[in-house]
């Protein structure tokens, strides 16, 4: 009789306990996350000053982290890149990326256009898009998996005449036991004549699905050149007007003058309206064409030809017929 009292009262402070302990765990998780907060906004600041000594330049203005309570991402009201060395510069609007607390390594993001870009060679650009987002699964040295994607892509000059465009374009990199994969596609591309001599082009779609060997290693170098490297085509596709198209796949290596080897498989899809293409882009090669169509639609078929494409130190045949030097890769 005298224990029956106490059980409410047991039960209360029980349960006082553990409100306590929620209330502290949520105290300092909240701490937690901001301190990480002020930390990734003054590495931020911290690495772009570290960029200055390279000659390269970086920007994100108003760094800010954002995303509580779950979520944890940088956000700047403007992005700028520039390598003083090569020439190249890129501004673009706001950027927004974000990680799961519980998945930092797994970052999203997206930047807004326009974005003004100069190239050396080239004229300067604006380019613009209605979402351009990327993905990246971080790890060392190198991310594992990195994408990107821009939909509804525009590329103008300085005076706002359109130069090209094209619905979506992606490009995909994944590193595969010290070798690099490299997947990129472009669909419903189109080019002013501005760009092309004055000349109408096709609408055009392209694939390429490439792997260099021991590349991991290679893109940590600041050394581009793809001499003394080799690697496979397993996909590269240029279609026209969703008719008509190549396709060459193989093995390739380059040495250290530049020259390209390869042992290539080439698919021709409707080679007649591939050549039909042609001669209007180029008329006076029409007898040229014409005979190559001949050629090909012997060897190969008529609907789908599929050709033996051999490069040997960077000469290039097919079957007995020389087709000419490439030109050296840099």
């Amino acid at each position: 009789m005298t224990d029956a009292p106490e059980k409410p009262y047991r039960g209360n402070r029980r349960f006082l306990w553990l409100a306590i302990g929620v209330i502290v765990v949520i105290a300092a998780y909240t701490a937690g996350w901001f301190y990480i907060g002020g930390q990734l906004e003054a590495q931020t600041l911290a690495r772009i000053e570290r960029l200055k000594a390279s000659g390269r330049i970086a920007a994100c203005d108003k760094p800010e982290a954002r995303g509580f309570p779950f979520r944890m991402g940088l956000f700047c009201d403007r992005v700028a890149w520039e390598d003083t060395a090569r020439g190249i510069t890129v501004e673009a609007g706001a950027l927004r990326s974000a990680a799961q607390v519980y998945a930092p390594t797994q970052i999203i993001s997206e930047v807004d256009g326009p974005a003004n870009v100069s190239v050396p060679g080239l004229p300067p650009m604006v380019l613009d898009w209605t979402l351009l987002h990327a993905s990246a699964r971080l790890s060392q040295p190198l991310p594992q998996v990195a994408s990107m994607e821009a939909t509804s892509l525009t590329v103008k000059d300085a005076a706002a005449a359109e130069l090209a465009s094209a619905g979506n374009a992606q490009a995909h990199m994944r590193t595969n036991a010290g070798d690099l994969d490299i997947a990129a596609s472009l669909t419903g591309l189109k080019v002013s004549p501005a760009l092309a001599e004055g000349r109408t082009l096709p609408d055009l779609d392209g694939v390429a699905d490439i792997t260099i060997a021991d590349g991991a290693a290679w893109l940590l170098t600041r050394d581009r050149s793809l001499r003394n490297r080799s690697g496979t085509l397993r996909d590269v596709t240029v279609t026209a007007n969703g008719e008509t198209g190549l396709r060459l796949t193989g093995p390739w290596s380059v040495d250290g003058e530049g020259r390209v080897t390869g042992d290539f498989t080439l698919v021709i899809r409707e080679p007649a309206k591939l050549a039909a293409i042609l001669k209007e882009l180029s008329p006076g090669d029409s007898r040229a064409i014409d005979q190559a169509l001949t050629a090909v639609t012997l060897a190969g078929g008529m609907e789908t030809a599929t050709l033996p494409l051999k490069v040997r130190d960077g000469l290039a045949s097919i079957a007995f017929v020389k087709l000419g030097a490439l030109p050296a890769l840099p």
